[in-house]
């Protein structure tokens, strides 16, 4: 259910048998793996890891954040929530971002695990993956909403509705717009500075994949079978 993440030569990836692997890249053998401590067919890891400074973040159903060595798998620390994680962390300027099931957002000190806010989402749940610029966090719900937050302290600053559960993450473009998939099957490019949905194209599927932005192009995949391509404008 993961994606996989690569660092300092290794391919890290998790699994629903509640591991984390770790990979030679070149040559695919198994340098070393993490079990979560859960039960066995009910649990796994549906969060993908994120990495930054030697050191790599992964969370499971079991509902704890781990950060470990790239290199050993070593552990060095350990964060517990009171729910179960789908949503992938996130890292910038050594702060760590993810949300757990019990709707709460969560800004974490990647070096020490140490927890510098929380912020009660009410009734929105989160499978996506928060998107960090310089100030704001940008975060889909399964409630149809996309909200912004003040990374400083988790305050939000903006609320967008769209028709449709939002299951992606959201991708941020150098043109100020957020592009956003929605399970309604629409891809929709909002005007963060307006707050406009600048233009939107409904594929014949759910958008359950995250868009990506590159060389001034939207790509994305659709449960119609199809990759589509977009002017990034």
């Amino acid at each position: 259910m993961t994606s996989p993440v690569v660092a300092e030569g290794r391919v890290l990836i998790g699994s629903k048998d509640l591991y984390l692997y770790a990979l030679n890249a070149k040559t695919g053998a198994r340098e070393w793996r993490n079990k979560l401590p859960d039960y066995e067919k009910y649990s796994g890891i549906y969060s993908s890891p994120a990495y930054a400074d030697g050191a790599v973040f992964y969370a499971g159903k079991n509902g704890i954040l781990y950060s470990a060595s790239v290199k050993s798998g070593g552990r060095n620390w350990a964060v517990r929530f009171e729910s179960a994680v789908y949503s992938s962390p996130v890292i910038k300027d050594g702060t760590l971002y993810i949300s757990s099931y019990n709707r709460t957002l969560y800004s974490i000190d990647a070096k020490t695990g140490k927890i510098q806010w929380r912020k009660n989402l009410g009734n929105n749940l989160a499978y996506a993956t928060p998107s960090v610029t310089s100030d704001k966090l940008y975060m889909g719900f399964k409630s149809g909403h996309l909200k912004v937050f003040n990374r400083k302290d988790g305050t939000e600053t903006a609320d967008y509705k769209f028709p449709d559960e939002i299951n992606s993450t959201a991708a941020i473009g150098a043109n100020g717009f957020i592009y956003v998939g929605c399970d309604d099957g629409g891809l929709y490019a909002v005007d963060t500075k307006s707050g406009a949905v600048a233009w939107k194209y409904m594929t014949e599927g759910s958008l359950q994949s995250s868009p990506a932005v590159l060389d001034k192009a939207v790509y994305i995949g659709s449960e119609d079978g199809s990759i589509y391509a977009f002017e990034a404008r």
